[in-house]
Formats: structure tokens, sequence, C-alpha cells
């Protein structure tokens, strides 16, 4: 395997077919007579030519926007490999091939040409399950993910612009089988390190699942309206922001973990304490220097109103939740800590983001909202910076 692309590689104007194009081709003419005449070893003609790949890789503009790519090849392991690549991993995502998403430059191996495409690792999950089982329980995925497209192809009121791209995939899919899922299906599926990457994508198909609910229509369906699912959508953006931060962990460098907090109770038995509810925070980051509670809500209205005049209030719930967890932390941090707690939520009314800051009995408290309709860059700056 390469190593991984230098970080002075600079950046460069020139278009990516300017710079790519010629090593590539180089690559092919190469390769092929060093793989024929030549026993396994570094070959500096051949390793030369992988870092002018790589280092043209690495100045598109393409991959310096998205800082977490690491590009690495393989020739072979003991001996010439029979298909050379050059991969790109987020490693958000993935840093081996063996697992994960990952874009590929994948050359045919007569070196006739090469081809971009968008691969799955599975090694890893080959090794731990066996070839059988791993590809029974792939293709057990692959046909939950095409019900779910084809669910939503009978879907009334989808935006025609999804419909078409939902078409547009499906059409990929030709491959497998259609069968109809049940909702004992999601739960067969067990997530383990080999197969987490596919978490996201079977949890929006089960989301999909549930929220269809059969018309008068023979063969159709419509979404339930999950907005006026309180519970439902509270546990959901929890969740969210709670992997969120997790997956941002190499940005923000806090600890993310949710916390059973103490109750600052005295005078009491061991019979009475266990009457006491436990007090778990939503999601707490912690740093060396610093402590950040952060409770998430969802409400159809965000603020209260009374009679939907004068200045909306925080709900006093909310606040008082998240100030019980406040004070009861408080004898837990150093002094050389700070303490502070953010109410969440996600917008669902216009007038964009909001934030709202106080000290409330020593502590910064804010509450704030974050546009999930919004774009994602926007989105993701936008939770970076609330624990800044």
């Amino acid at each position: 395997m390469g190593p991984q692309v230098g970080d002075d590689a600079g950046g460069t104007d020139a278009l990516p077919g300017d710079v790519i194009a010629p090593a590539l081709e180089r690559f092919m003419q190469t390769y092929g007579s060093i793989r024929q005449n030549q026993a396994f070893k570094r070959d500096e003609t051949l390793w030369t030519i992988l870092k002018n790949l790589t280092d043209g890789l690495s100045g598109t503009a393409a991959v310096q926007r998205r800082p977490d790519t690491q590009i690495k090849w393989s020739v072979g392991k003991g001996n010439w490999g029979s298909v050379p690549h050059v991969s790109l991993l987020d490693q958000k995502e993935t840093t081996t091939t063996e697992q994960g998403l990952y874009c590929v430059f994948l050359f045919r191996e007569d070196l006739s040409g090469v081809y971009l495409t968008l691969n799955q690792g599975v090694m890893e999950y080959v090794r731990g399950r066996g070839r059988s089982e791993a590809r029974k329980i792939l293709r057990a995925r692959a046909r939950i993910i095409k019900a779910t497209l084809a669910s939503l192809l009978r879907a009334e009121g989808l935006d025609p612009q999804i419909r078409k791209e939902v078409q547009s995939i499906e059409r990929e899919l030709s491959g497998i089988s259609l069968v109809r899922i049940y909702k004992s299906d999601f739960s067969r599926i067990q997530l383990h390190r080999n197969n987490i990457f596919y978490n996201l994508i079977l949890n929006i198909c089960e989301l999909i699942y549930n929220q269809l609910i059969p018309t008068e229509k023979p063969g159709k369906t419509r979404f339930e309206d999950i907005l006026k699912d309180e519970i439902r959508m509270s546990a959901l953006f929890e969740d969210f922001v709670r992997n969120f931060y997790r997956a941002e962990r190499k940005t923000h460098n806090y600890q993310v973990m949710r916390k059973n907090i103490d109750w600052l109770a005295a005078g009491m038995t061991d019979a009475d304490a266990a009457y006491l509810p436990i007090m778990r925070t939503d999601i707490c980051l912690e740093s060396s220097d610093r402590k950040i509670i952060i409770d998430t809500k969802f409400h159809k209205k965000t603020f209260d109103s009374q009679f939907d005049i004068g200045t909306p209030k925080i709900k006093s719930p909310d606040l008082y939740q998240l100030f019980s967890y406040l004070t009861n932390e408080r004898p837990n941090v150093p002094g050389t800590t700070s303490l502070e707690g953010i109410l969440l939520y996600p917008s669902v009314e216009q007038g964009g983001d909001k934030e709202l800051s106080y000290i409330l009995n020593g502590d910064r408290v804010r509450v704030a909202t974050v546009d999930l309709s919004s774009d994602w860059k926007k989105i993701h700056e936008r939770l970076l910076y609330l624990v800044q």
C-alpha cells in the first residue's frame, strides 16, 4: 500500500485532467512490463509515476477542500497485483480499502483502461464471517435498499426530482431481486464494526418503512407526518447531534458521551434514594478545561407564546431540566474547568438560526437552534460553531 500523500503538496489551478491523465497513461504504459519482467520490489520509475499521480490528485481543488481525504495506492502485496488501484479515502468513513465506501481508480488487468468507481470494501467483513455468509448478508442489505426504493416510487406526493433520482438508483440495482420486506428484517441485520458503514443507509430505510402508510388506492402509499410525533423526532434529533459530534471528534477534540449525574441529595435512606429518577444527559462534551452539557429538544413550536402575542418564551420544563443538570454537576467539575449548558432545537419555524445567551447560577447557558433544512455545509458549520 502506498504512502499517504504528503502535507506539503501545494494547490494547483490546473484542470484535474491536465495533471492526472498523463500520470494514469504513463502508469498503464509502464506497469505491464515491470509486472512481467521483474520480481516484486520497489521500482523507482514506477514509484515516481505513482507519486506524481498522488501529488496531482492531492493538488486538485476537490481534494484540497476535503482535508480528511487520504490517498493510497497498491500494486500488490508480495506479488505484483493483477488489478492495481489508487484510492481516495474519507477518513471519517474509512482508513482502509477493506471496509467502508471510497472512490478508487481501478486499472484493467490488461492495462487497456482505468475506471473511477465508488467501491465498497468487504474483505475485513469476509474474514470475520466467511465469504458465503458475507455474501448472504450483503445481498439481504441490498434487497432492503431496493425494496425501500420501490416503496418510495409507490408513494403519493413524492417530489418529482426526488422520484427521478430514486428511479435512476433503482435501475442500478437491476440485478437485485425485489422482495417484500418486514419490520423484523431490520432487526436481523446486526451492527458491528464490519458493517457500521451501512448504519445510516439502513436507518433511513427503516425510517421510510415506518413512515409509509397505505392509501385507499391499491398498491399506493403516502408519508405519515413525522413532525407530529414529538417523541420520535426528539429521539431522532438527539441521536443525530450526538453522532455528529462523535464523527467530528478530530475537529473539536472533545470526548463525547452520555453522562449520569448524581443528585445533590442528603439525609435519605438507600430505599429513599432508589426512588430518585436517573439524571442522564443527552450529550456531554468534555476536554481538559471545558465541559458542555447539551440537551436536545424537539417541539412543533420551539418557544411558548401566550395567544401568539408578546415576546416568545423558552419552554420552562426544558430550561429547568438543563439548569438541574448544571446545578447537580457543578460540584464534580474542577475550578479550572468551565461548565456550560446548551439547549439545542432543530428550526421548525421561519426566522433562521437563533441563539440566546445567559449566565445562570454562575454557568453559561445558551439556547440555540439549527436549521436542518439548510445546506449540509451550513449545518456542519453551525454545530461546530456552537462548541467552539
